[in-house]
């Protein structure tokens, strides 16, 4: 909340590590399906706390089929973890380094989870696209894109085993401000999404660490 209330401090913000938040932010989503599981211990947010967040989320430019999840996983007493490291995402200005863990327990591969990871895939949306804001006067966008300095990106995958989809990594490359991106555990799949790459000539480093995929998967 701090971040929203005071974006003078959020353009101070140059690095940001979430991996160690990675094992909360599942067994919140968890915790939203299995209402049985074990009791997190988060508190419900106050209403204006609770109101901003809500409003930092919709000003976001995503595509309705993210933003629909992203406003459910928000708008119960204790939103979901992931969802508000999200939205969080959209108002760091002047993030040059992140660090987030990638998820291989998708819905599609795991019964117990059915909610996508919202970090990932806002990231993928927001980048590079401009901030709205809604007010009493109408709506006004922003002149500078979001995460125009984001050049850094680690994005690791949380297993023993290379079980996240190549695709979601390809997805990745796209952030056109990228210079230079580490992975790990990356493997083949069915292709079903993997856009054609552009401008990789502005990529300097580009290491991965324990894949199985084969060369042809980075044409």
């Amino acid at each position: 909340f701090t971040i929203l209330q005071n974006p003078h401090i959020a353009r101070l913000v140059k690095s940001l590590d979430l991996t160690d938040l990675h094992y909360l932010c599942y067994a919140h989503r968890q915790s939203h399906t299995q209402p049985q599981g074990r009791d997190l211990g988060l508190e419900p947010l106050h209403p204006r706390d609770h109101q901003m967040v809500m409003t930092a989320g919709m000003n976001l430019p995503l595509y309705p089929a993210l933003m629909v999840p992203l406003l459910t996983a928000l708008g119960s007493d204790v939103p979901r973890s992931d969802a508000l490291l999200a939205v969080l995402l959209g108002y760091l200005p002047s993030l040059q380094r992140l660090e987030i863990s990638m998820e291989h327990e998708d819905p599609y591969s795991d019964p117990h989870i059915t909610d996508w990871n919202l970090v990932e895939r806002v990231l993928m949306g927001i980048a590079n696209a401009h901030l709205t804001h809604i007010n009493g006067t109408g709506i006004t966008t922003s002149s500078t894109p979001i995460l125009s300095n984001l050049t850094h990106l680690k994005a690791e995958v949380k297993g023993d085993l290379p079980l996240a989809d190549i695709d979601w990594l390809m997805v990745l490359l796209q952030i056109p401000t990228l210079t230079h991106v580490f992975g790990t555990k990356w493997t083949n799949a069915v292709r079903w999404l993997r856009p054609k790459f552009f401008n990789a000539d502005r990529l300097v480093h580009l290491e991965l660490r324990e894949c199985t995929f084969d060369a042809e998967s980075l044409e």
